[in-house]
C-alpha cells in the first residue's frame, strides 16, 4: 500500500461481514456498502510514527504504549470511526486515530 498514516492515525482494513435476513427481506446493495462501514473490527495495516505513544519524542515524558498494536493485528475500535475510503481497485479502509482503538486481539 502506498498510502501511509502520519501521526497519531493508522489504517485499519475492516472486516466485511454480510448480513443476510431469514425473513428473505430484501436489502439494496446501497445499504449494504453503508452497513459494511459501521464494522468495528479489523486488522492493522499500518501506523503513523507517534500512534499510541505520549509526550513529545526525545523528552522525559515521551512513552511508547507497550501494549500497542503492530502491522497484521486485529484490534476492536469505535463504529463509524475515522475516515473510510476505497483504493481505485476497490479495497475498503479505515484510517482511524489511535484513541478509536478499544482493544487488540491476543494473538
Amino acid at each position: 500500500m502506498k498510502t501511509k498514516p502520519i501521526g497519531y492515525r493508522l489504517i485499519v482494513k475492516p472486516e466485511v461481514v454480510e448480513e443476510k435476513t431469514k425473513s428473505g427481506i430484501y436489502i439494496p446493495d446501497e445499504a449494504k456498502d453503508q452497513n459494511q462501514w459501521k464494522q468495528s473490527r479489523g486488522t492493522v495495516v499500518s501506523m503513523g510514527a507517534l500512534s499510541f505513544t505520549t509526550g513529545k519524542p526525545g523528552s522525559d515524558g515521551y512513552i511508547v504504549f507497550p501494549d500497542r498494536p503492530k502491522p497484521g493485528d486485529t484490534v476492536h475500535f469505535r463504529e463509524y470511526a475515522g475516515y473510510a475510503w476505497k483504493t481505485e481497485e476497490g479495497e475498503r479502509y479505515v484510517t482511524l486515530n489511535d484513541d478509536d482503538v478499544m482493544a487488540v486481539e491476543a494473538s
